[in-house]
């Protein structure tokens, strides 16, 4: 045991200060490299406790807003400022540092906040992830469609950092999907990262995909392991969003139920878009999510004989331009039930209610069943 030793403790209060001081700092330094580099989620997770043991560090509450605010929960961020005005305005008499009050501006504003996300070699290296269905070779019209998806994403230059989210809507069978499809093909060259999709089965056989599947479904495309891969909403919604925050992905969600079915799903970050697809018109999300609503009605008349020319030939649609029509009218000009009717094997949905299988198999001049060929006079 060491005895009559002179310490002098205010020397040693005054090293365990600074190096304190030292500690908070690379922490603050360090945080900052994280924003830089996208990784949000971990950023979010980490900083609220060592905010309650440093409450008076303003900085390490400028990370956490951003970080909350780049992740999509802009309403967490804003109470993060309203916490610290309240504690110091009753408490010390003065308004919150010249960062936060900025950021709070930035907030209110609908502004981007933060650091331009940099990425690591490796993510730049990354492989773009292609997810989407085949396209249909035989997609016909809908060019004031794609033109105002166009027009839509125009609207939204990739370095605002608001996410683009529309909904396509319309019935049952009017090519929602095939529309959708041929859209997000177009645009992979906007989106370099890849292109995500899920089909929430909102319609049809079986039951509905629910969020919580759907989210380990879009983790696994972008990347994540399997096994690791969480098992509830709660425990997938912020890794899903911390991991795409900083790429540029398209992800469409097919054949979607409900608002509820959807809003999980939904990522934050620069440059990302969100294409729905649901027989629902969504309002909910319209309203309160910002998403923008593309209506879907029933291909033109001249738009349906192109698509039928495509699928049963452009001879046989002329030879016999009255069955064509029918079937077409039969089908309600609708993309899906022509397009599936169209083909041999289509037998089932609207196929079997809106396709004469005679138009299928009769050869361009044969008589249609119940007709009778005129009679050829004798010479």
């Amino acid at each position: 045991m060491v005895r009559n030793v002179d310490v002098d403790l205010a020397a040693v209060r005054a090293s365990a200060t600074r190096l304190d001081e030292l500690r908070l700092t690379t922490l603050e330094e360090s945080f900052d490299v994280e924003l830089h580099l996208g990784r949000y989620g971990h950023v979010a997770a980490e900083l609220p406790a060592l905010i309650e043991r440093d409450s008076y560090r303003e900085r390490l509450r400028e990370y956490l807003m951003v970080a909350l605010a780049r992740l999509g929960r802009q309403a967490e961020a804003q109470e993060i400022y309203r916490v610290v005005r309240r504690y110091s305005v009753a408490e010390l008499g003065v308004e919150p540092g010249a960062g936060l009050r900025r950021l709070h501006g930035l907030l209110l504003r609908g502004e981007p906040i933060g650091p331009e996300p940099v990425g690591t070699v490796d993510e730049r290296a990354r492989p773009a992830r292609g997810y989407l269905p085949r396209d249909i070779p035989d997609f016909t019209g809908r060019t004031a469609h794609l033109d105002r998806l166009d027009a839509l994403a125009a609207e939204y230059p990739q370095s605002t950092g608001t996410v683009l989210i529309t909904a396509v809507a319309g019935i049952g069978g009017v090519g929602k999907t095939a529309l959708a499809v041929r859209w997000a093909h177009r645009t992979t060259a906007r989106y370099p990262d890849g292109q995500l999709y899920v089909d929430l089965r909102g319609y049809g056989r079986g039951e509905p995909v629910s969020p919580a599947e759907a989210l380990g479904q879009l983790l696994r495309e972008v990347g994540v392991p399997a096994e690791n891969v969480p098992h509830t909403v709660e425990q997938s919604a912020a890794p899903f969003r911390a991991t795409v925050a900083a790429m540029r992905v398209s992800v469409l969600l097919d054949n979607a139920s409900s608002v509820d079915q959807i809003r999980p799903l939904l990522p934050a970050g620069r440059g990302i878009l969100v294409l729905i697809t649901s027989r629902e018109k969504l309002a909910g999300l319209i309203a309160a999510d910002g998403a923008r609503r593309l209506t879907l009605e029933g291909l033109t008349p001249a738009e349906a004989s192109d698509l039928l020319r495509g699928i049963i030939g452009a001879d046989r649609v002329d030879a016999e331009p009255a069955e064509a029509g029918q079937l077409a009218a039969l089908c309600g000009h609708a993309a899906g039930p022509a397009d599936r009717g169209g083909t041999s094997g289509g037998s089932t949905g609207n196929a079997d209610r809106c396709v004469p299988a005679r138009l299928r198999t009769r050869r361009p001049g044969q008589p249609a069943r119940g007709r009778r060929r005129p009679a050829r006079r004798a010479p």
